[in-house]
């Protein structure tokens, strides 16, 4: 059985008091800005990096660890967890986390990436076959890739190197699932398809990649 969230699964619709209907455009405002809940520590302060080259929009920082999105104000590591920069190249293996796990090894001041972060840095090079409506009110994001998948659907400052996609190159968001909010979405770095996975699941692990706040 596939430990992917199937589509059209719809969770039960829960019971809610007139006097909570009050509160549902400050909880949905919140959920849409912080994914999950979980956010980077603006407390921990990281030292100024120069940009020592652009790719595809994306500028790589010094000594090129980072990759900084100038549209989003974000700064991403260039190396999922598992992975060192060596100053060429990614170095090392992917670790295959659970949800529970990536959010617990975050590094200070770094986090899970929300759904729409995660999807910024995926690049399909013959396009995309559809787009999935997240239901926040907001656009919705490219999904599945046109053509060959043979090649990483991961954005052009993130290859470093050739990685294996037999098992769909999957990495954790912080996004929860629409349709059941026990799952959380995830996006395949092969195929550029988003699909949702068990947040609270021992044996769905994946890979995750950090992302910050540009401050």
């Amino acid at each position: 059985m596939s430990i992917f969230h199937e589509q059209g699964y719809f969770a039960p619709e829960p019971k809610i008091m007139k006097s909570q209907f009050l509160l549902l455009p400050f909880l949905f405002a919140l959920l849409v800005q912080t994914g999950c809940g979980q956010k980077s520590d603006k407390s921990v302060e990281f030292p100024p990096k120069k940009s020592i080259g652009t790719v595809s929009g994306l500028d790589i920082l010094e000594p090129g660890d980072e990759v900084f999105d100038p549209q989003r104000k974000l700064v991403w590591q260039r190396c999922g967890l598992g992975e060192k920069w060596n100053g060429a190249i990614c170095e090392g293996t992917l670790k295959e986390l659970t949800f529970v796990e990536a959010k617990k090894m975050a590094p200070k001041g770094w986090k899970i990436p929300t759904i729409r972060e995660l999807s910024s840095i995926s690049d399909c090079e013959n396009g995309y076959r559809s787009t999935k409506d997240l239901g926040d009110g907001l656009p919705p994001l490219n999904d599945s890739c046109k053509g060959d998948l043979d090649s990483s659907s991961l954005h052009s400052a993130f290859k470093t190197k050739t990685y294996d996609l037999r098992d769909g190159f999957y990495f954790w968001s912080a996004s929860s699932d629409k349709s059941n909010d026990s799952y959380v979405d995830v996006i395949s770095f092969r195929t550029g398809q988003i699909n949702g996975l068990p947040k609270n699941d021992g044996e769905a692990k994946i890979f995750v990649r950090y992302v910050r706040d540009h401050r």
